[in-house]
């Protein structure tokens, strides 16, 4: 059952990323304000609806549910409950759905404290990042998808990498994603001044907040990656 709710609300998404990629373009091309100004509630959907659906991939590895193929082929009954919460971005379906979701935390963070810019810029730039997350959950429905169910469901699992069994996994790839999927905003802050013929000291201003930002993200979950390398290995 939540996996099938995990699965409806990783469509419902993909149809609000492609929704926030179109309308508001649409409405800068058309200088339509009614349309611009769906940027911003679009852009909090889309993270509540993903966030919905990671905590639920959660909630089925809390549960230990083998009938979903990615809970029993990386958790176990032996399993500590930390580690059944770190097994949710233990493997590559689950650390991309975290991916798009902290993609998507971005994209309203940028919607919510970017009011100075004019509607027709910050209409530009979360369509833009629609782009982006567009086609990152379009890979995770239709390549990587963590609700795939296993019938009839094992008895246990397979367990988690005992590499992965550490605090160093608990902290090290969240940070490591805020770092590299806040990247994107100046990305699309960059698309976004080219698509308005705007490149000059305002769009580095702009930039320059979510940019330390994320590097900061980046800088400290190396720095984690590498301690816990260097003691693991």
């Amino acid at each position: 059952m939540l996996a099938s709710i995990g699965q409806f609300l990783l469509i419902i998404s993909f149809t609000t990323a492609i929704v926030l990629m179109l309308l508001p373009m649409i409405g800068y091309y058309k200088n339509n304000d009614s349309l611009m100004r769906t940027g911003r509630p679009l852009s909090y959907l889309l993270f509540v609806l993903l966030l919905a659906t990671f905590l639920i991939l959660v909630s089925l590895f809390v549960l230990q549910d083998f009938s979903v193929t990615y809970v029993w082929q990386h958790s176990s009954l032996a399993l500590p409950l930390r580690y059944r919460i770190t097994a949710t971005w233990g493997a590559h379906e689950g650390s991309v759905l975290m991916w798009v979701t902290v993609q998507a935390l971005w994209i309203a963070a940028v919607a919510r404290y970017s009011r100075s810019l004019s509607l027709s810029q910050i209409s530009r730039v979360l369509s833009v990042l629609g782009i982006i997350a567009t086609g990152f959950i379009a890979f995770v429905l239709f390549a990587s998808n963590p609700f795939e169910i296993t019938n009839p469901a094992p008895l246990d699992g397979n367990d988690l990498n005992p590499l992965l069994q550490d605090f160093g996994m608990i902290i090290h790839p969240p940070l490591l994603y805020f770092g590299y999927v806040g990247m994107s905003v100046a990305f699309s802050l960059a698309v976004a001044a080219l698509i308005g013929g705007q490149i000059d000291e305002k769009w580095i201003r702009w930039s320059r907040r979510w940019t330390n930002l994320a590097w900061a993200f980046l800088t400290i979950g190396i720095i984690l990656g590498s301690w816990w390398a260097y003691y693991e290995l």
